[in-house]
Formats: structure tokens, sequence, C-alpha cells
């Protein structure tokens, strides 16, 4: 079993948003097909015989993986029913705690590297994140069959500011080879990273990490592939592009978003990646001043600890980079 939990305390969970056609709900243990075979033009790709499955308690605790579970979350948080648990479908490592054969291979990966297909292995995500002081080393897999392509962006001057992207921008329509194509439920709890900090009122971003240690709660949701979705459905003007920082304010505005508590990203293209973003909505339209990478009051209540998200989390103050410490 994966570290998602799809519990929902009521129908509307099961409802599907009116703006896709499918939801996708499966705890899948594979992250995209067809695997390609290990090494690829200097691009380090993940061994899954470094990525096992264990099938009871047992052997996770007599394995290499005993300690990098118990820092990260906890294992007496984990249950017999957890089991099997398999690691095939992980995204997110935390580099120096890996056991020595994986820590190995990831230490060969170049810093600047880009995923070129399914199950790569990178180091570094996205320019702020990485730039986070204190953040520990991580290591990334590839969730997607394809890249991104770089957007070719043209400054202009005009009174909204900002700049025109140029060049493709949106993935494939090849739902069936992709990760949570059509988004994650309502009130799913959902393994995500974040770093600090955001201008207040302009977002509070977390991205999908399957592996972290720290869950938010995604509460009432809606899913886009884009950036450009998200603002025809809620009626950002057509004249600002999407990395515009009068977006975030135009969506919290809108009436549509009063009635949800998230909305995600799937597949969004930046930086050469494809990321899964997800926005939480309460801690982006609180006016408190971000001094940390932890929940802020508005919103604390939706993230957890421990496996699943069965704990609290206690995110300790000033860190750089969100955790939830187990049995802190």
């Amino acid at each position: 079993m994966l570290p998602f939990t799809f519990d929902c305390p009521g129908p509307e969970c099961n409802a599907i948003p009116p703006h896709i056609t499918e939801l996708a709900t499966s705890n899948t243990t594979f992250l995209c097909k067809p695997m390609p075979p290990f090494g690829f033009r200097g691009v380090r790709r993940a061994k899954m015989s470094l990525l096992p499955t264990f099938a009871s308690r047992k052997k996770l605790e007599r394995s290499k993986w005993s300690r990098y579970f118990d820092s990260t979350w906890g294992l007496a948080t984990l249950t017999d029913a957890d089991f099997p648990l398999a690691l095939r479908g992980f995204t997110y490592f935390r580099a120096d705690w890996l056991p020595p054969p994986l820590r190995s291979l990831a230490s060969k990966v170049a810093p600047l590297g880009r995923p070129r297909a399914c199950y790569d292995m990178y180091t570094e995500m996205d320019p702020k994140y990485d730039a986070a002081a204190n953040r520990p080393p991580a290591l990334w897999l590839h969730a997607y069959p394809t890249v991104a392509p770089y957007a070719r962006c043209t400054k202009r001057k005009s009174a909204l500011g900002g700049g025109q992207c140029k060049g493709a921008h949106r993935p494939p329509d090849e739902p069936q080879r992709w990760p949570w194509p059509y988004g994650l439920p309502s009130h799913a709890r959902v393994p995500v990273v974040r770093t600090c900090c955001d201008v207040p009122r302009k977002g509070f971003w977390l991205y999908l990490a399957v592996g972290s240690g720290a869950y938010f709660d995604l509460g009432r949701t809606l899913a886009f592939r884009e950036h450009e979705d998200a603002m025809a459905y809620f009626g950002v003007p057509t004249a600002l592009n999407w990395y515009d920082p009068e977006v975030e304010q135009a969506i919290l505005r809108s009436p549509k978003a009063r009635e949800l508590d998230s909305i995600q990203y799937t597949h969004h293209a930046e930086h050469g990646l494809y990321k899964y973003e997800i926005m939480d909505l309460a801690g982006s339209a609180a006016d408190a001043v971000q001094r940390d990478a932890c929940p802020l009051p508005a919103n604390a209540a939706r993230y957890h600890g421990g496996w699943r998200g069965r704990a609290p989390c206690k995110c300790p103050e000033g860190s750089t980079f969100l955790q939830c410490v187990p049995g802190g």
C-alpha cells in the first residue's frame, strides 16, 4: 500500500467535479509505463531491486529501511493492515537517510540533471525549493512517461506586468499513462513538501511528494491540468498570464474558490519538469507573514504526520522546510 488515504467523511468525496469526466482514485503501485531499462545517456535510473516491497512489518523492521521509516513517519504509526508495502510508487526520498546501496546510486546523479523518462532520478526540482537554507537533500523519481518542454517566455510591458510564454506548455493527452491524471479526491491526505516562504495572499504552495513524511488534507478540492485551465474555470481575465502575481488574487476573489479548500495542478510544466502542485487556499488567503515553512494557524489543522497522515504534524518553529517530526 502507498502512503495515501482516501478515507472520506461524507458522500461528497465520491462526486465527480463538473469540469472533468473521470476521477482516478486507485492506489497504484507503479508510476508510469513502460518502464525503460536502467541507465540512459548518463542519467541515473532507479533500479527497482533497490525499491523493495515489504510483505510484513517484521520484514521492514529487519531491513536496511527500518531507520529511514522510523525517522520519516515513525514505525509506531504503521499497522499490520499497511502490508504489503511497496516503495516502487514513491516519487520522493530524503537522500541523506537512504540505505547505503540507494544512497550510493543517488550520489552519482548530476545536480543539474533533468529526467528524460519514467523512473529517472534527479535531485533539483525547483529553484525556490532547492535554494531553501538547511533543506535536506532530496532524491526525486520522475513519475511521468515524458518530460515537460521548456516554454520560451518574453517579457512585455503593460499595466498588468508579467510576460507572455510561447511554445508548448500542455502535457500530451495520454491519461492512462500518467499518475493521477485527474487529480486526487476531496479529503484525501496526500504527502507533500514545501519550503519557506510564499508572499502573503499570493499562494501557500505545496508539491505532491509520495514518500514525504508530511501530509496535507485536501478538503474540498478541484484538480486542473494546468494553471490556464484553472484561470478559465475561475473567470480570471484572459489578459493575464498564469505566472502573473495577480492570478492567485483573482482566483481567491472568485466565488467558486470560496467553496474550496485546495486546488490541484496535476501536470504543471516548469523548469523542464512536470510538477504536481497544490494550492492551500486557507493558507493562501491568510494575511499572516510566513516566517517559516510550517503551516499557518489558519490551515494548521489540515496538516498531519505519521504513516498515511495518522498523527498530528509537529513542525519545529523556524523550519525552512515543511516537516512533521515523528513523535514530536
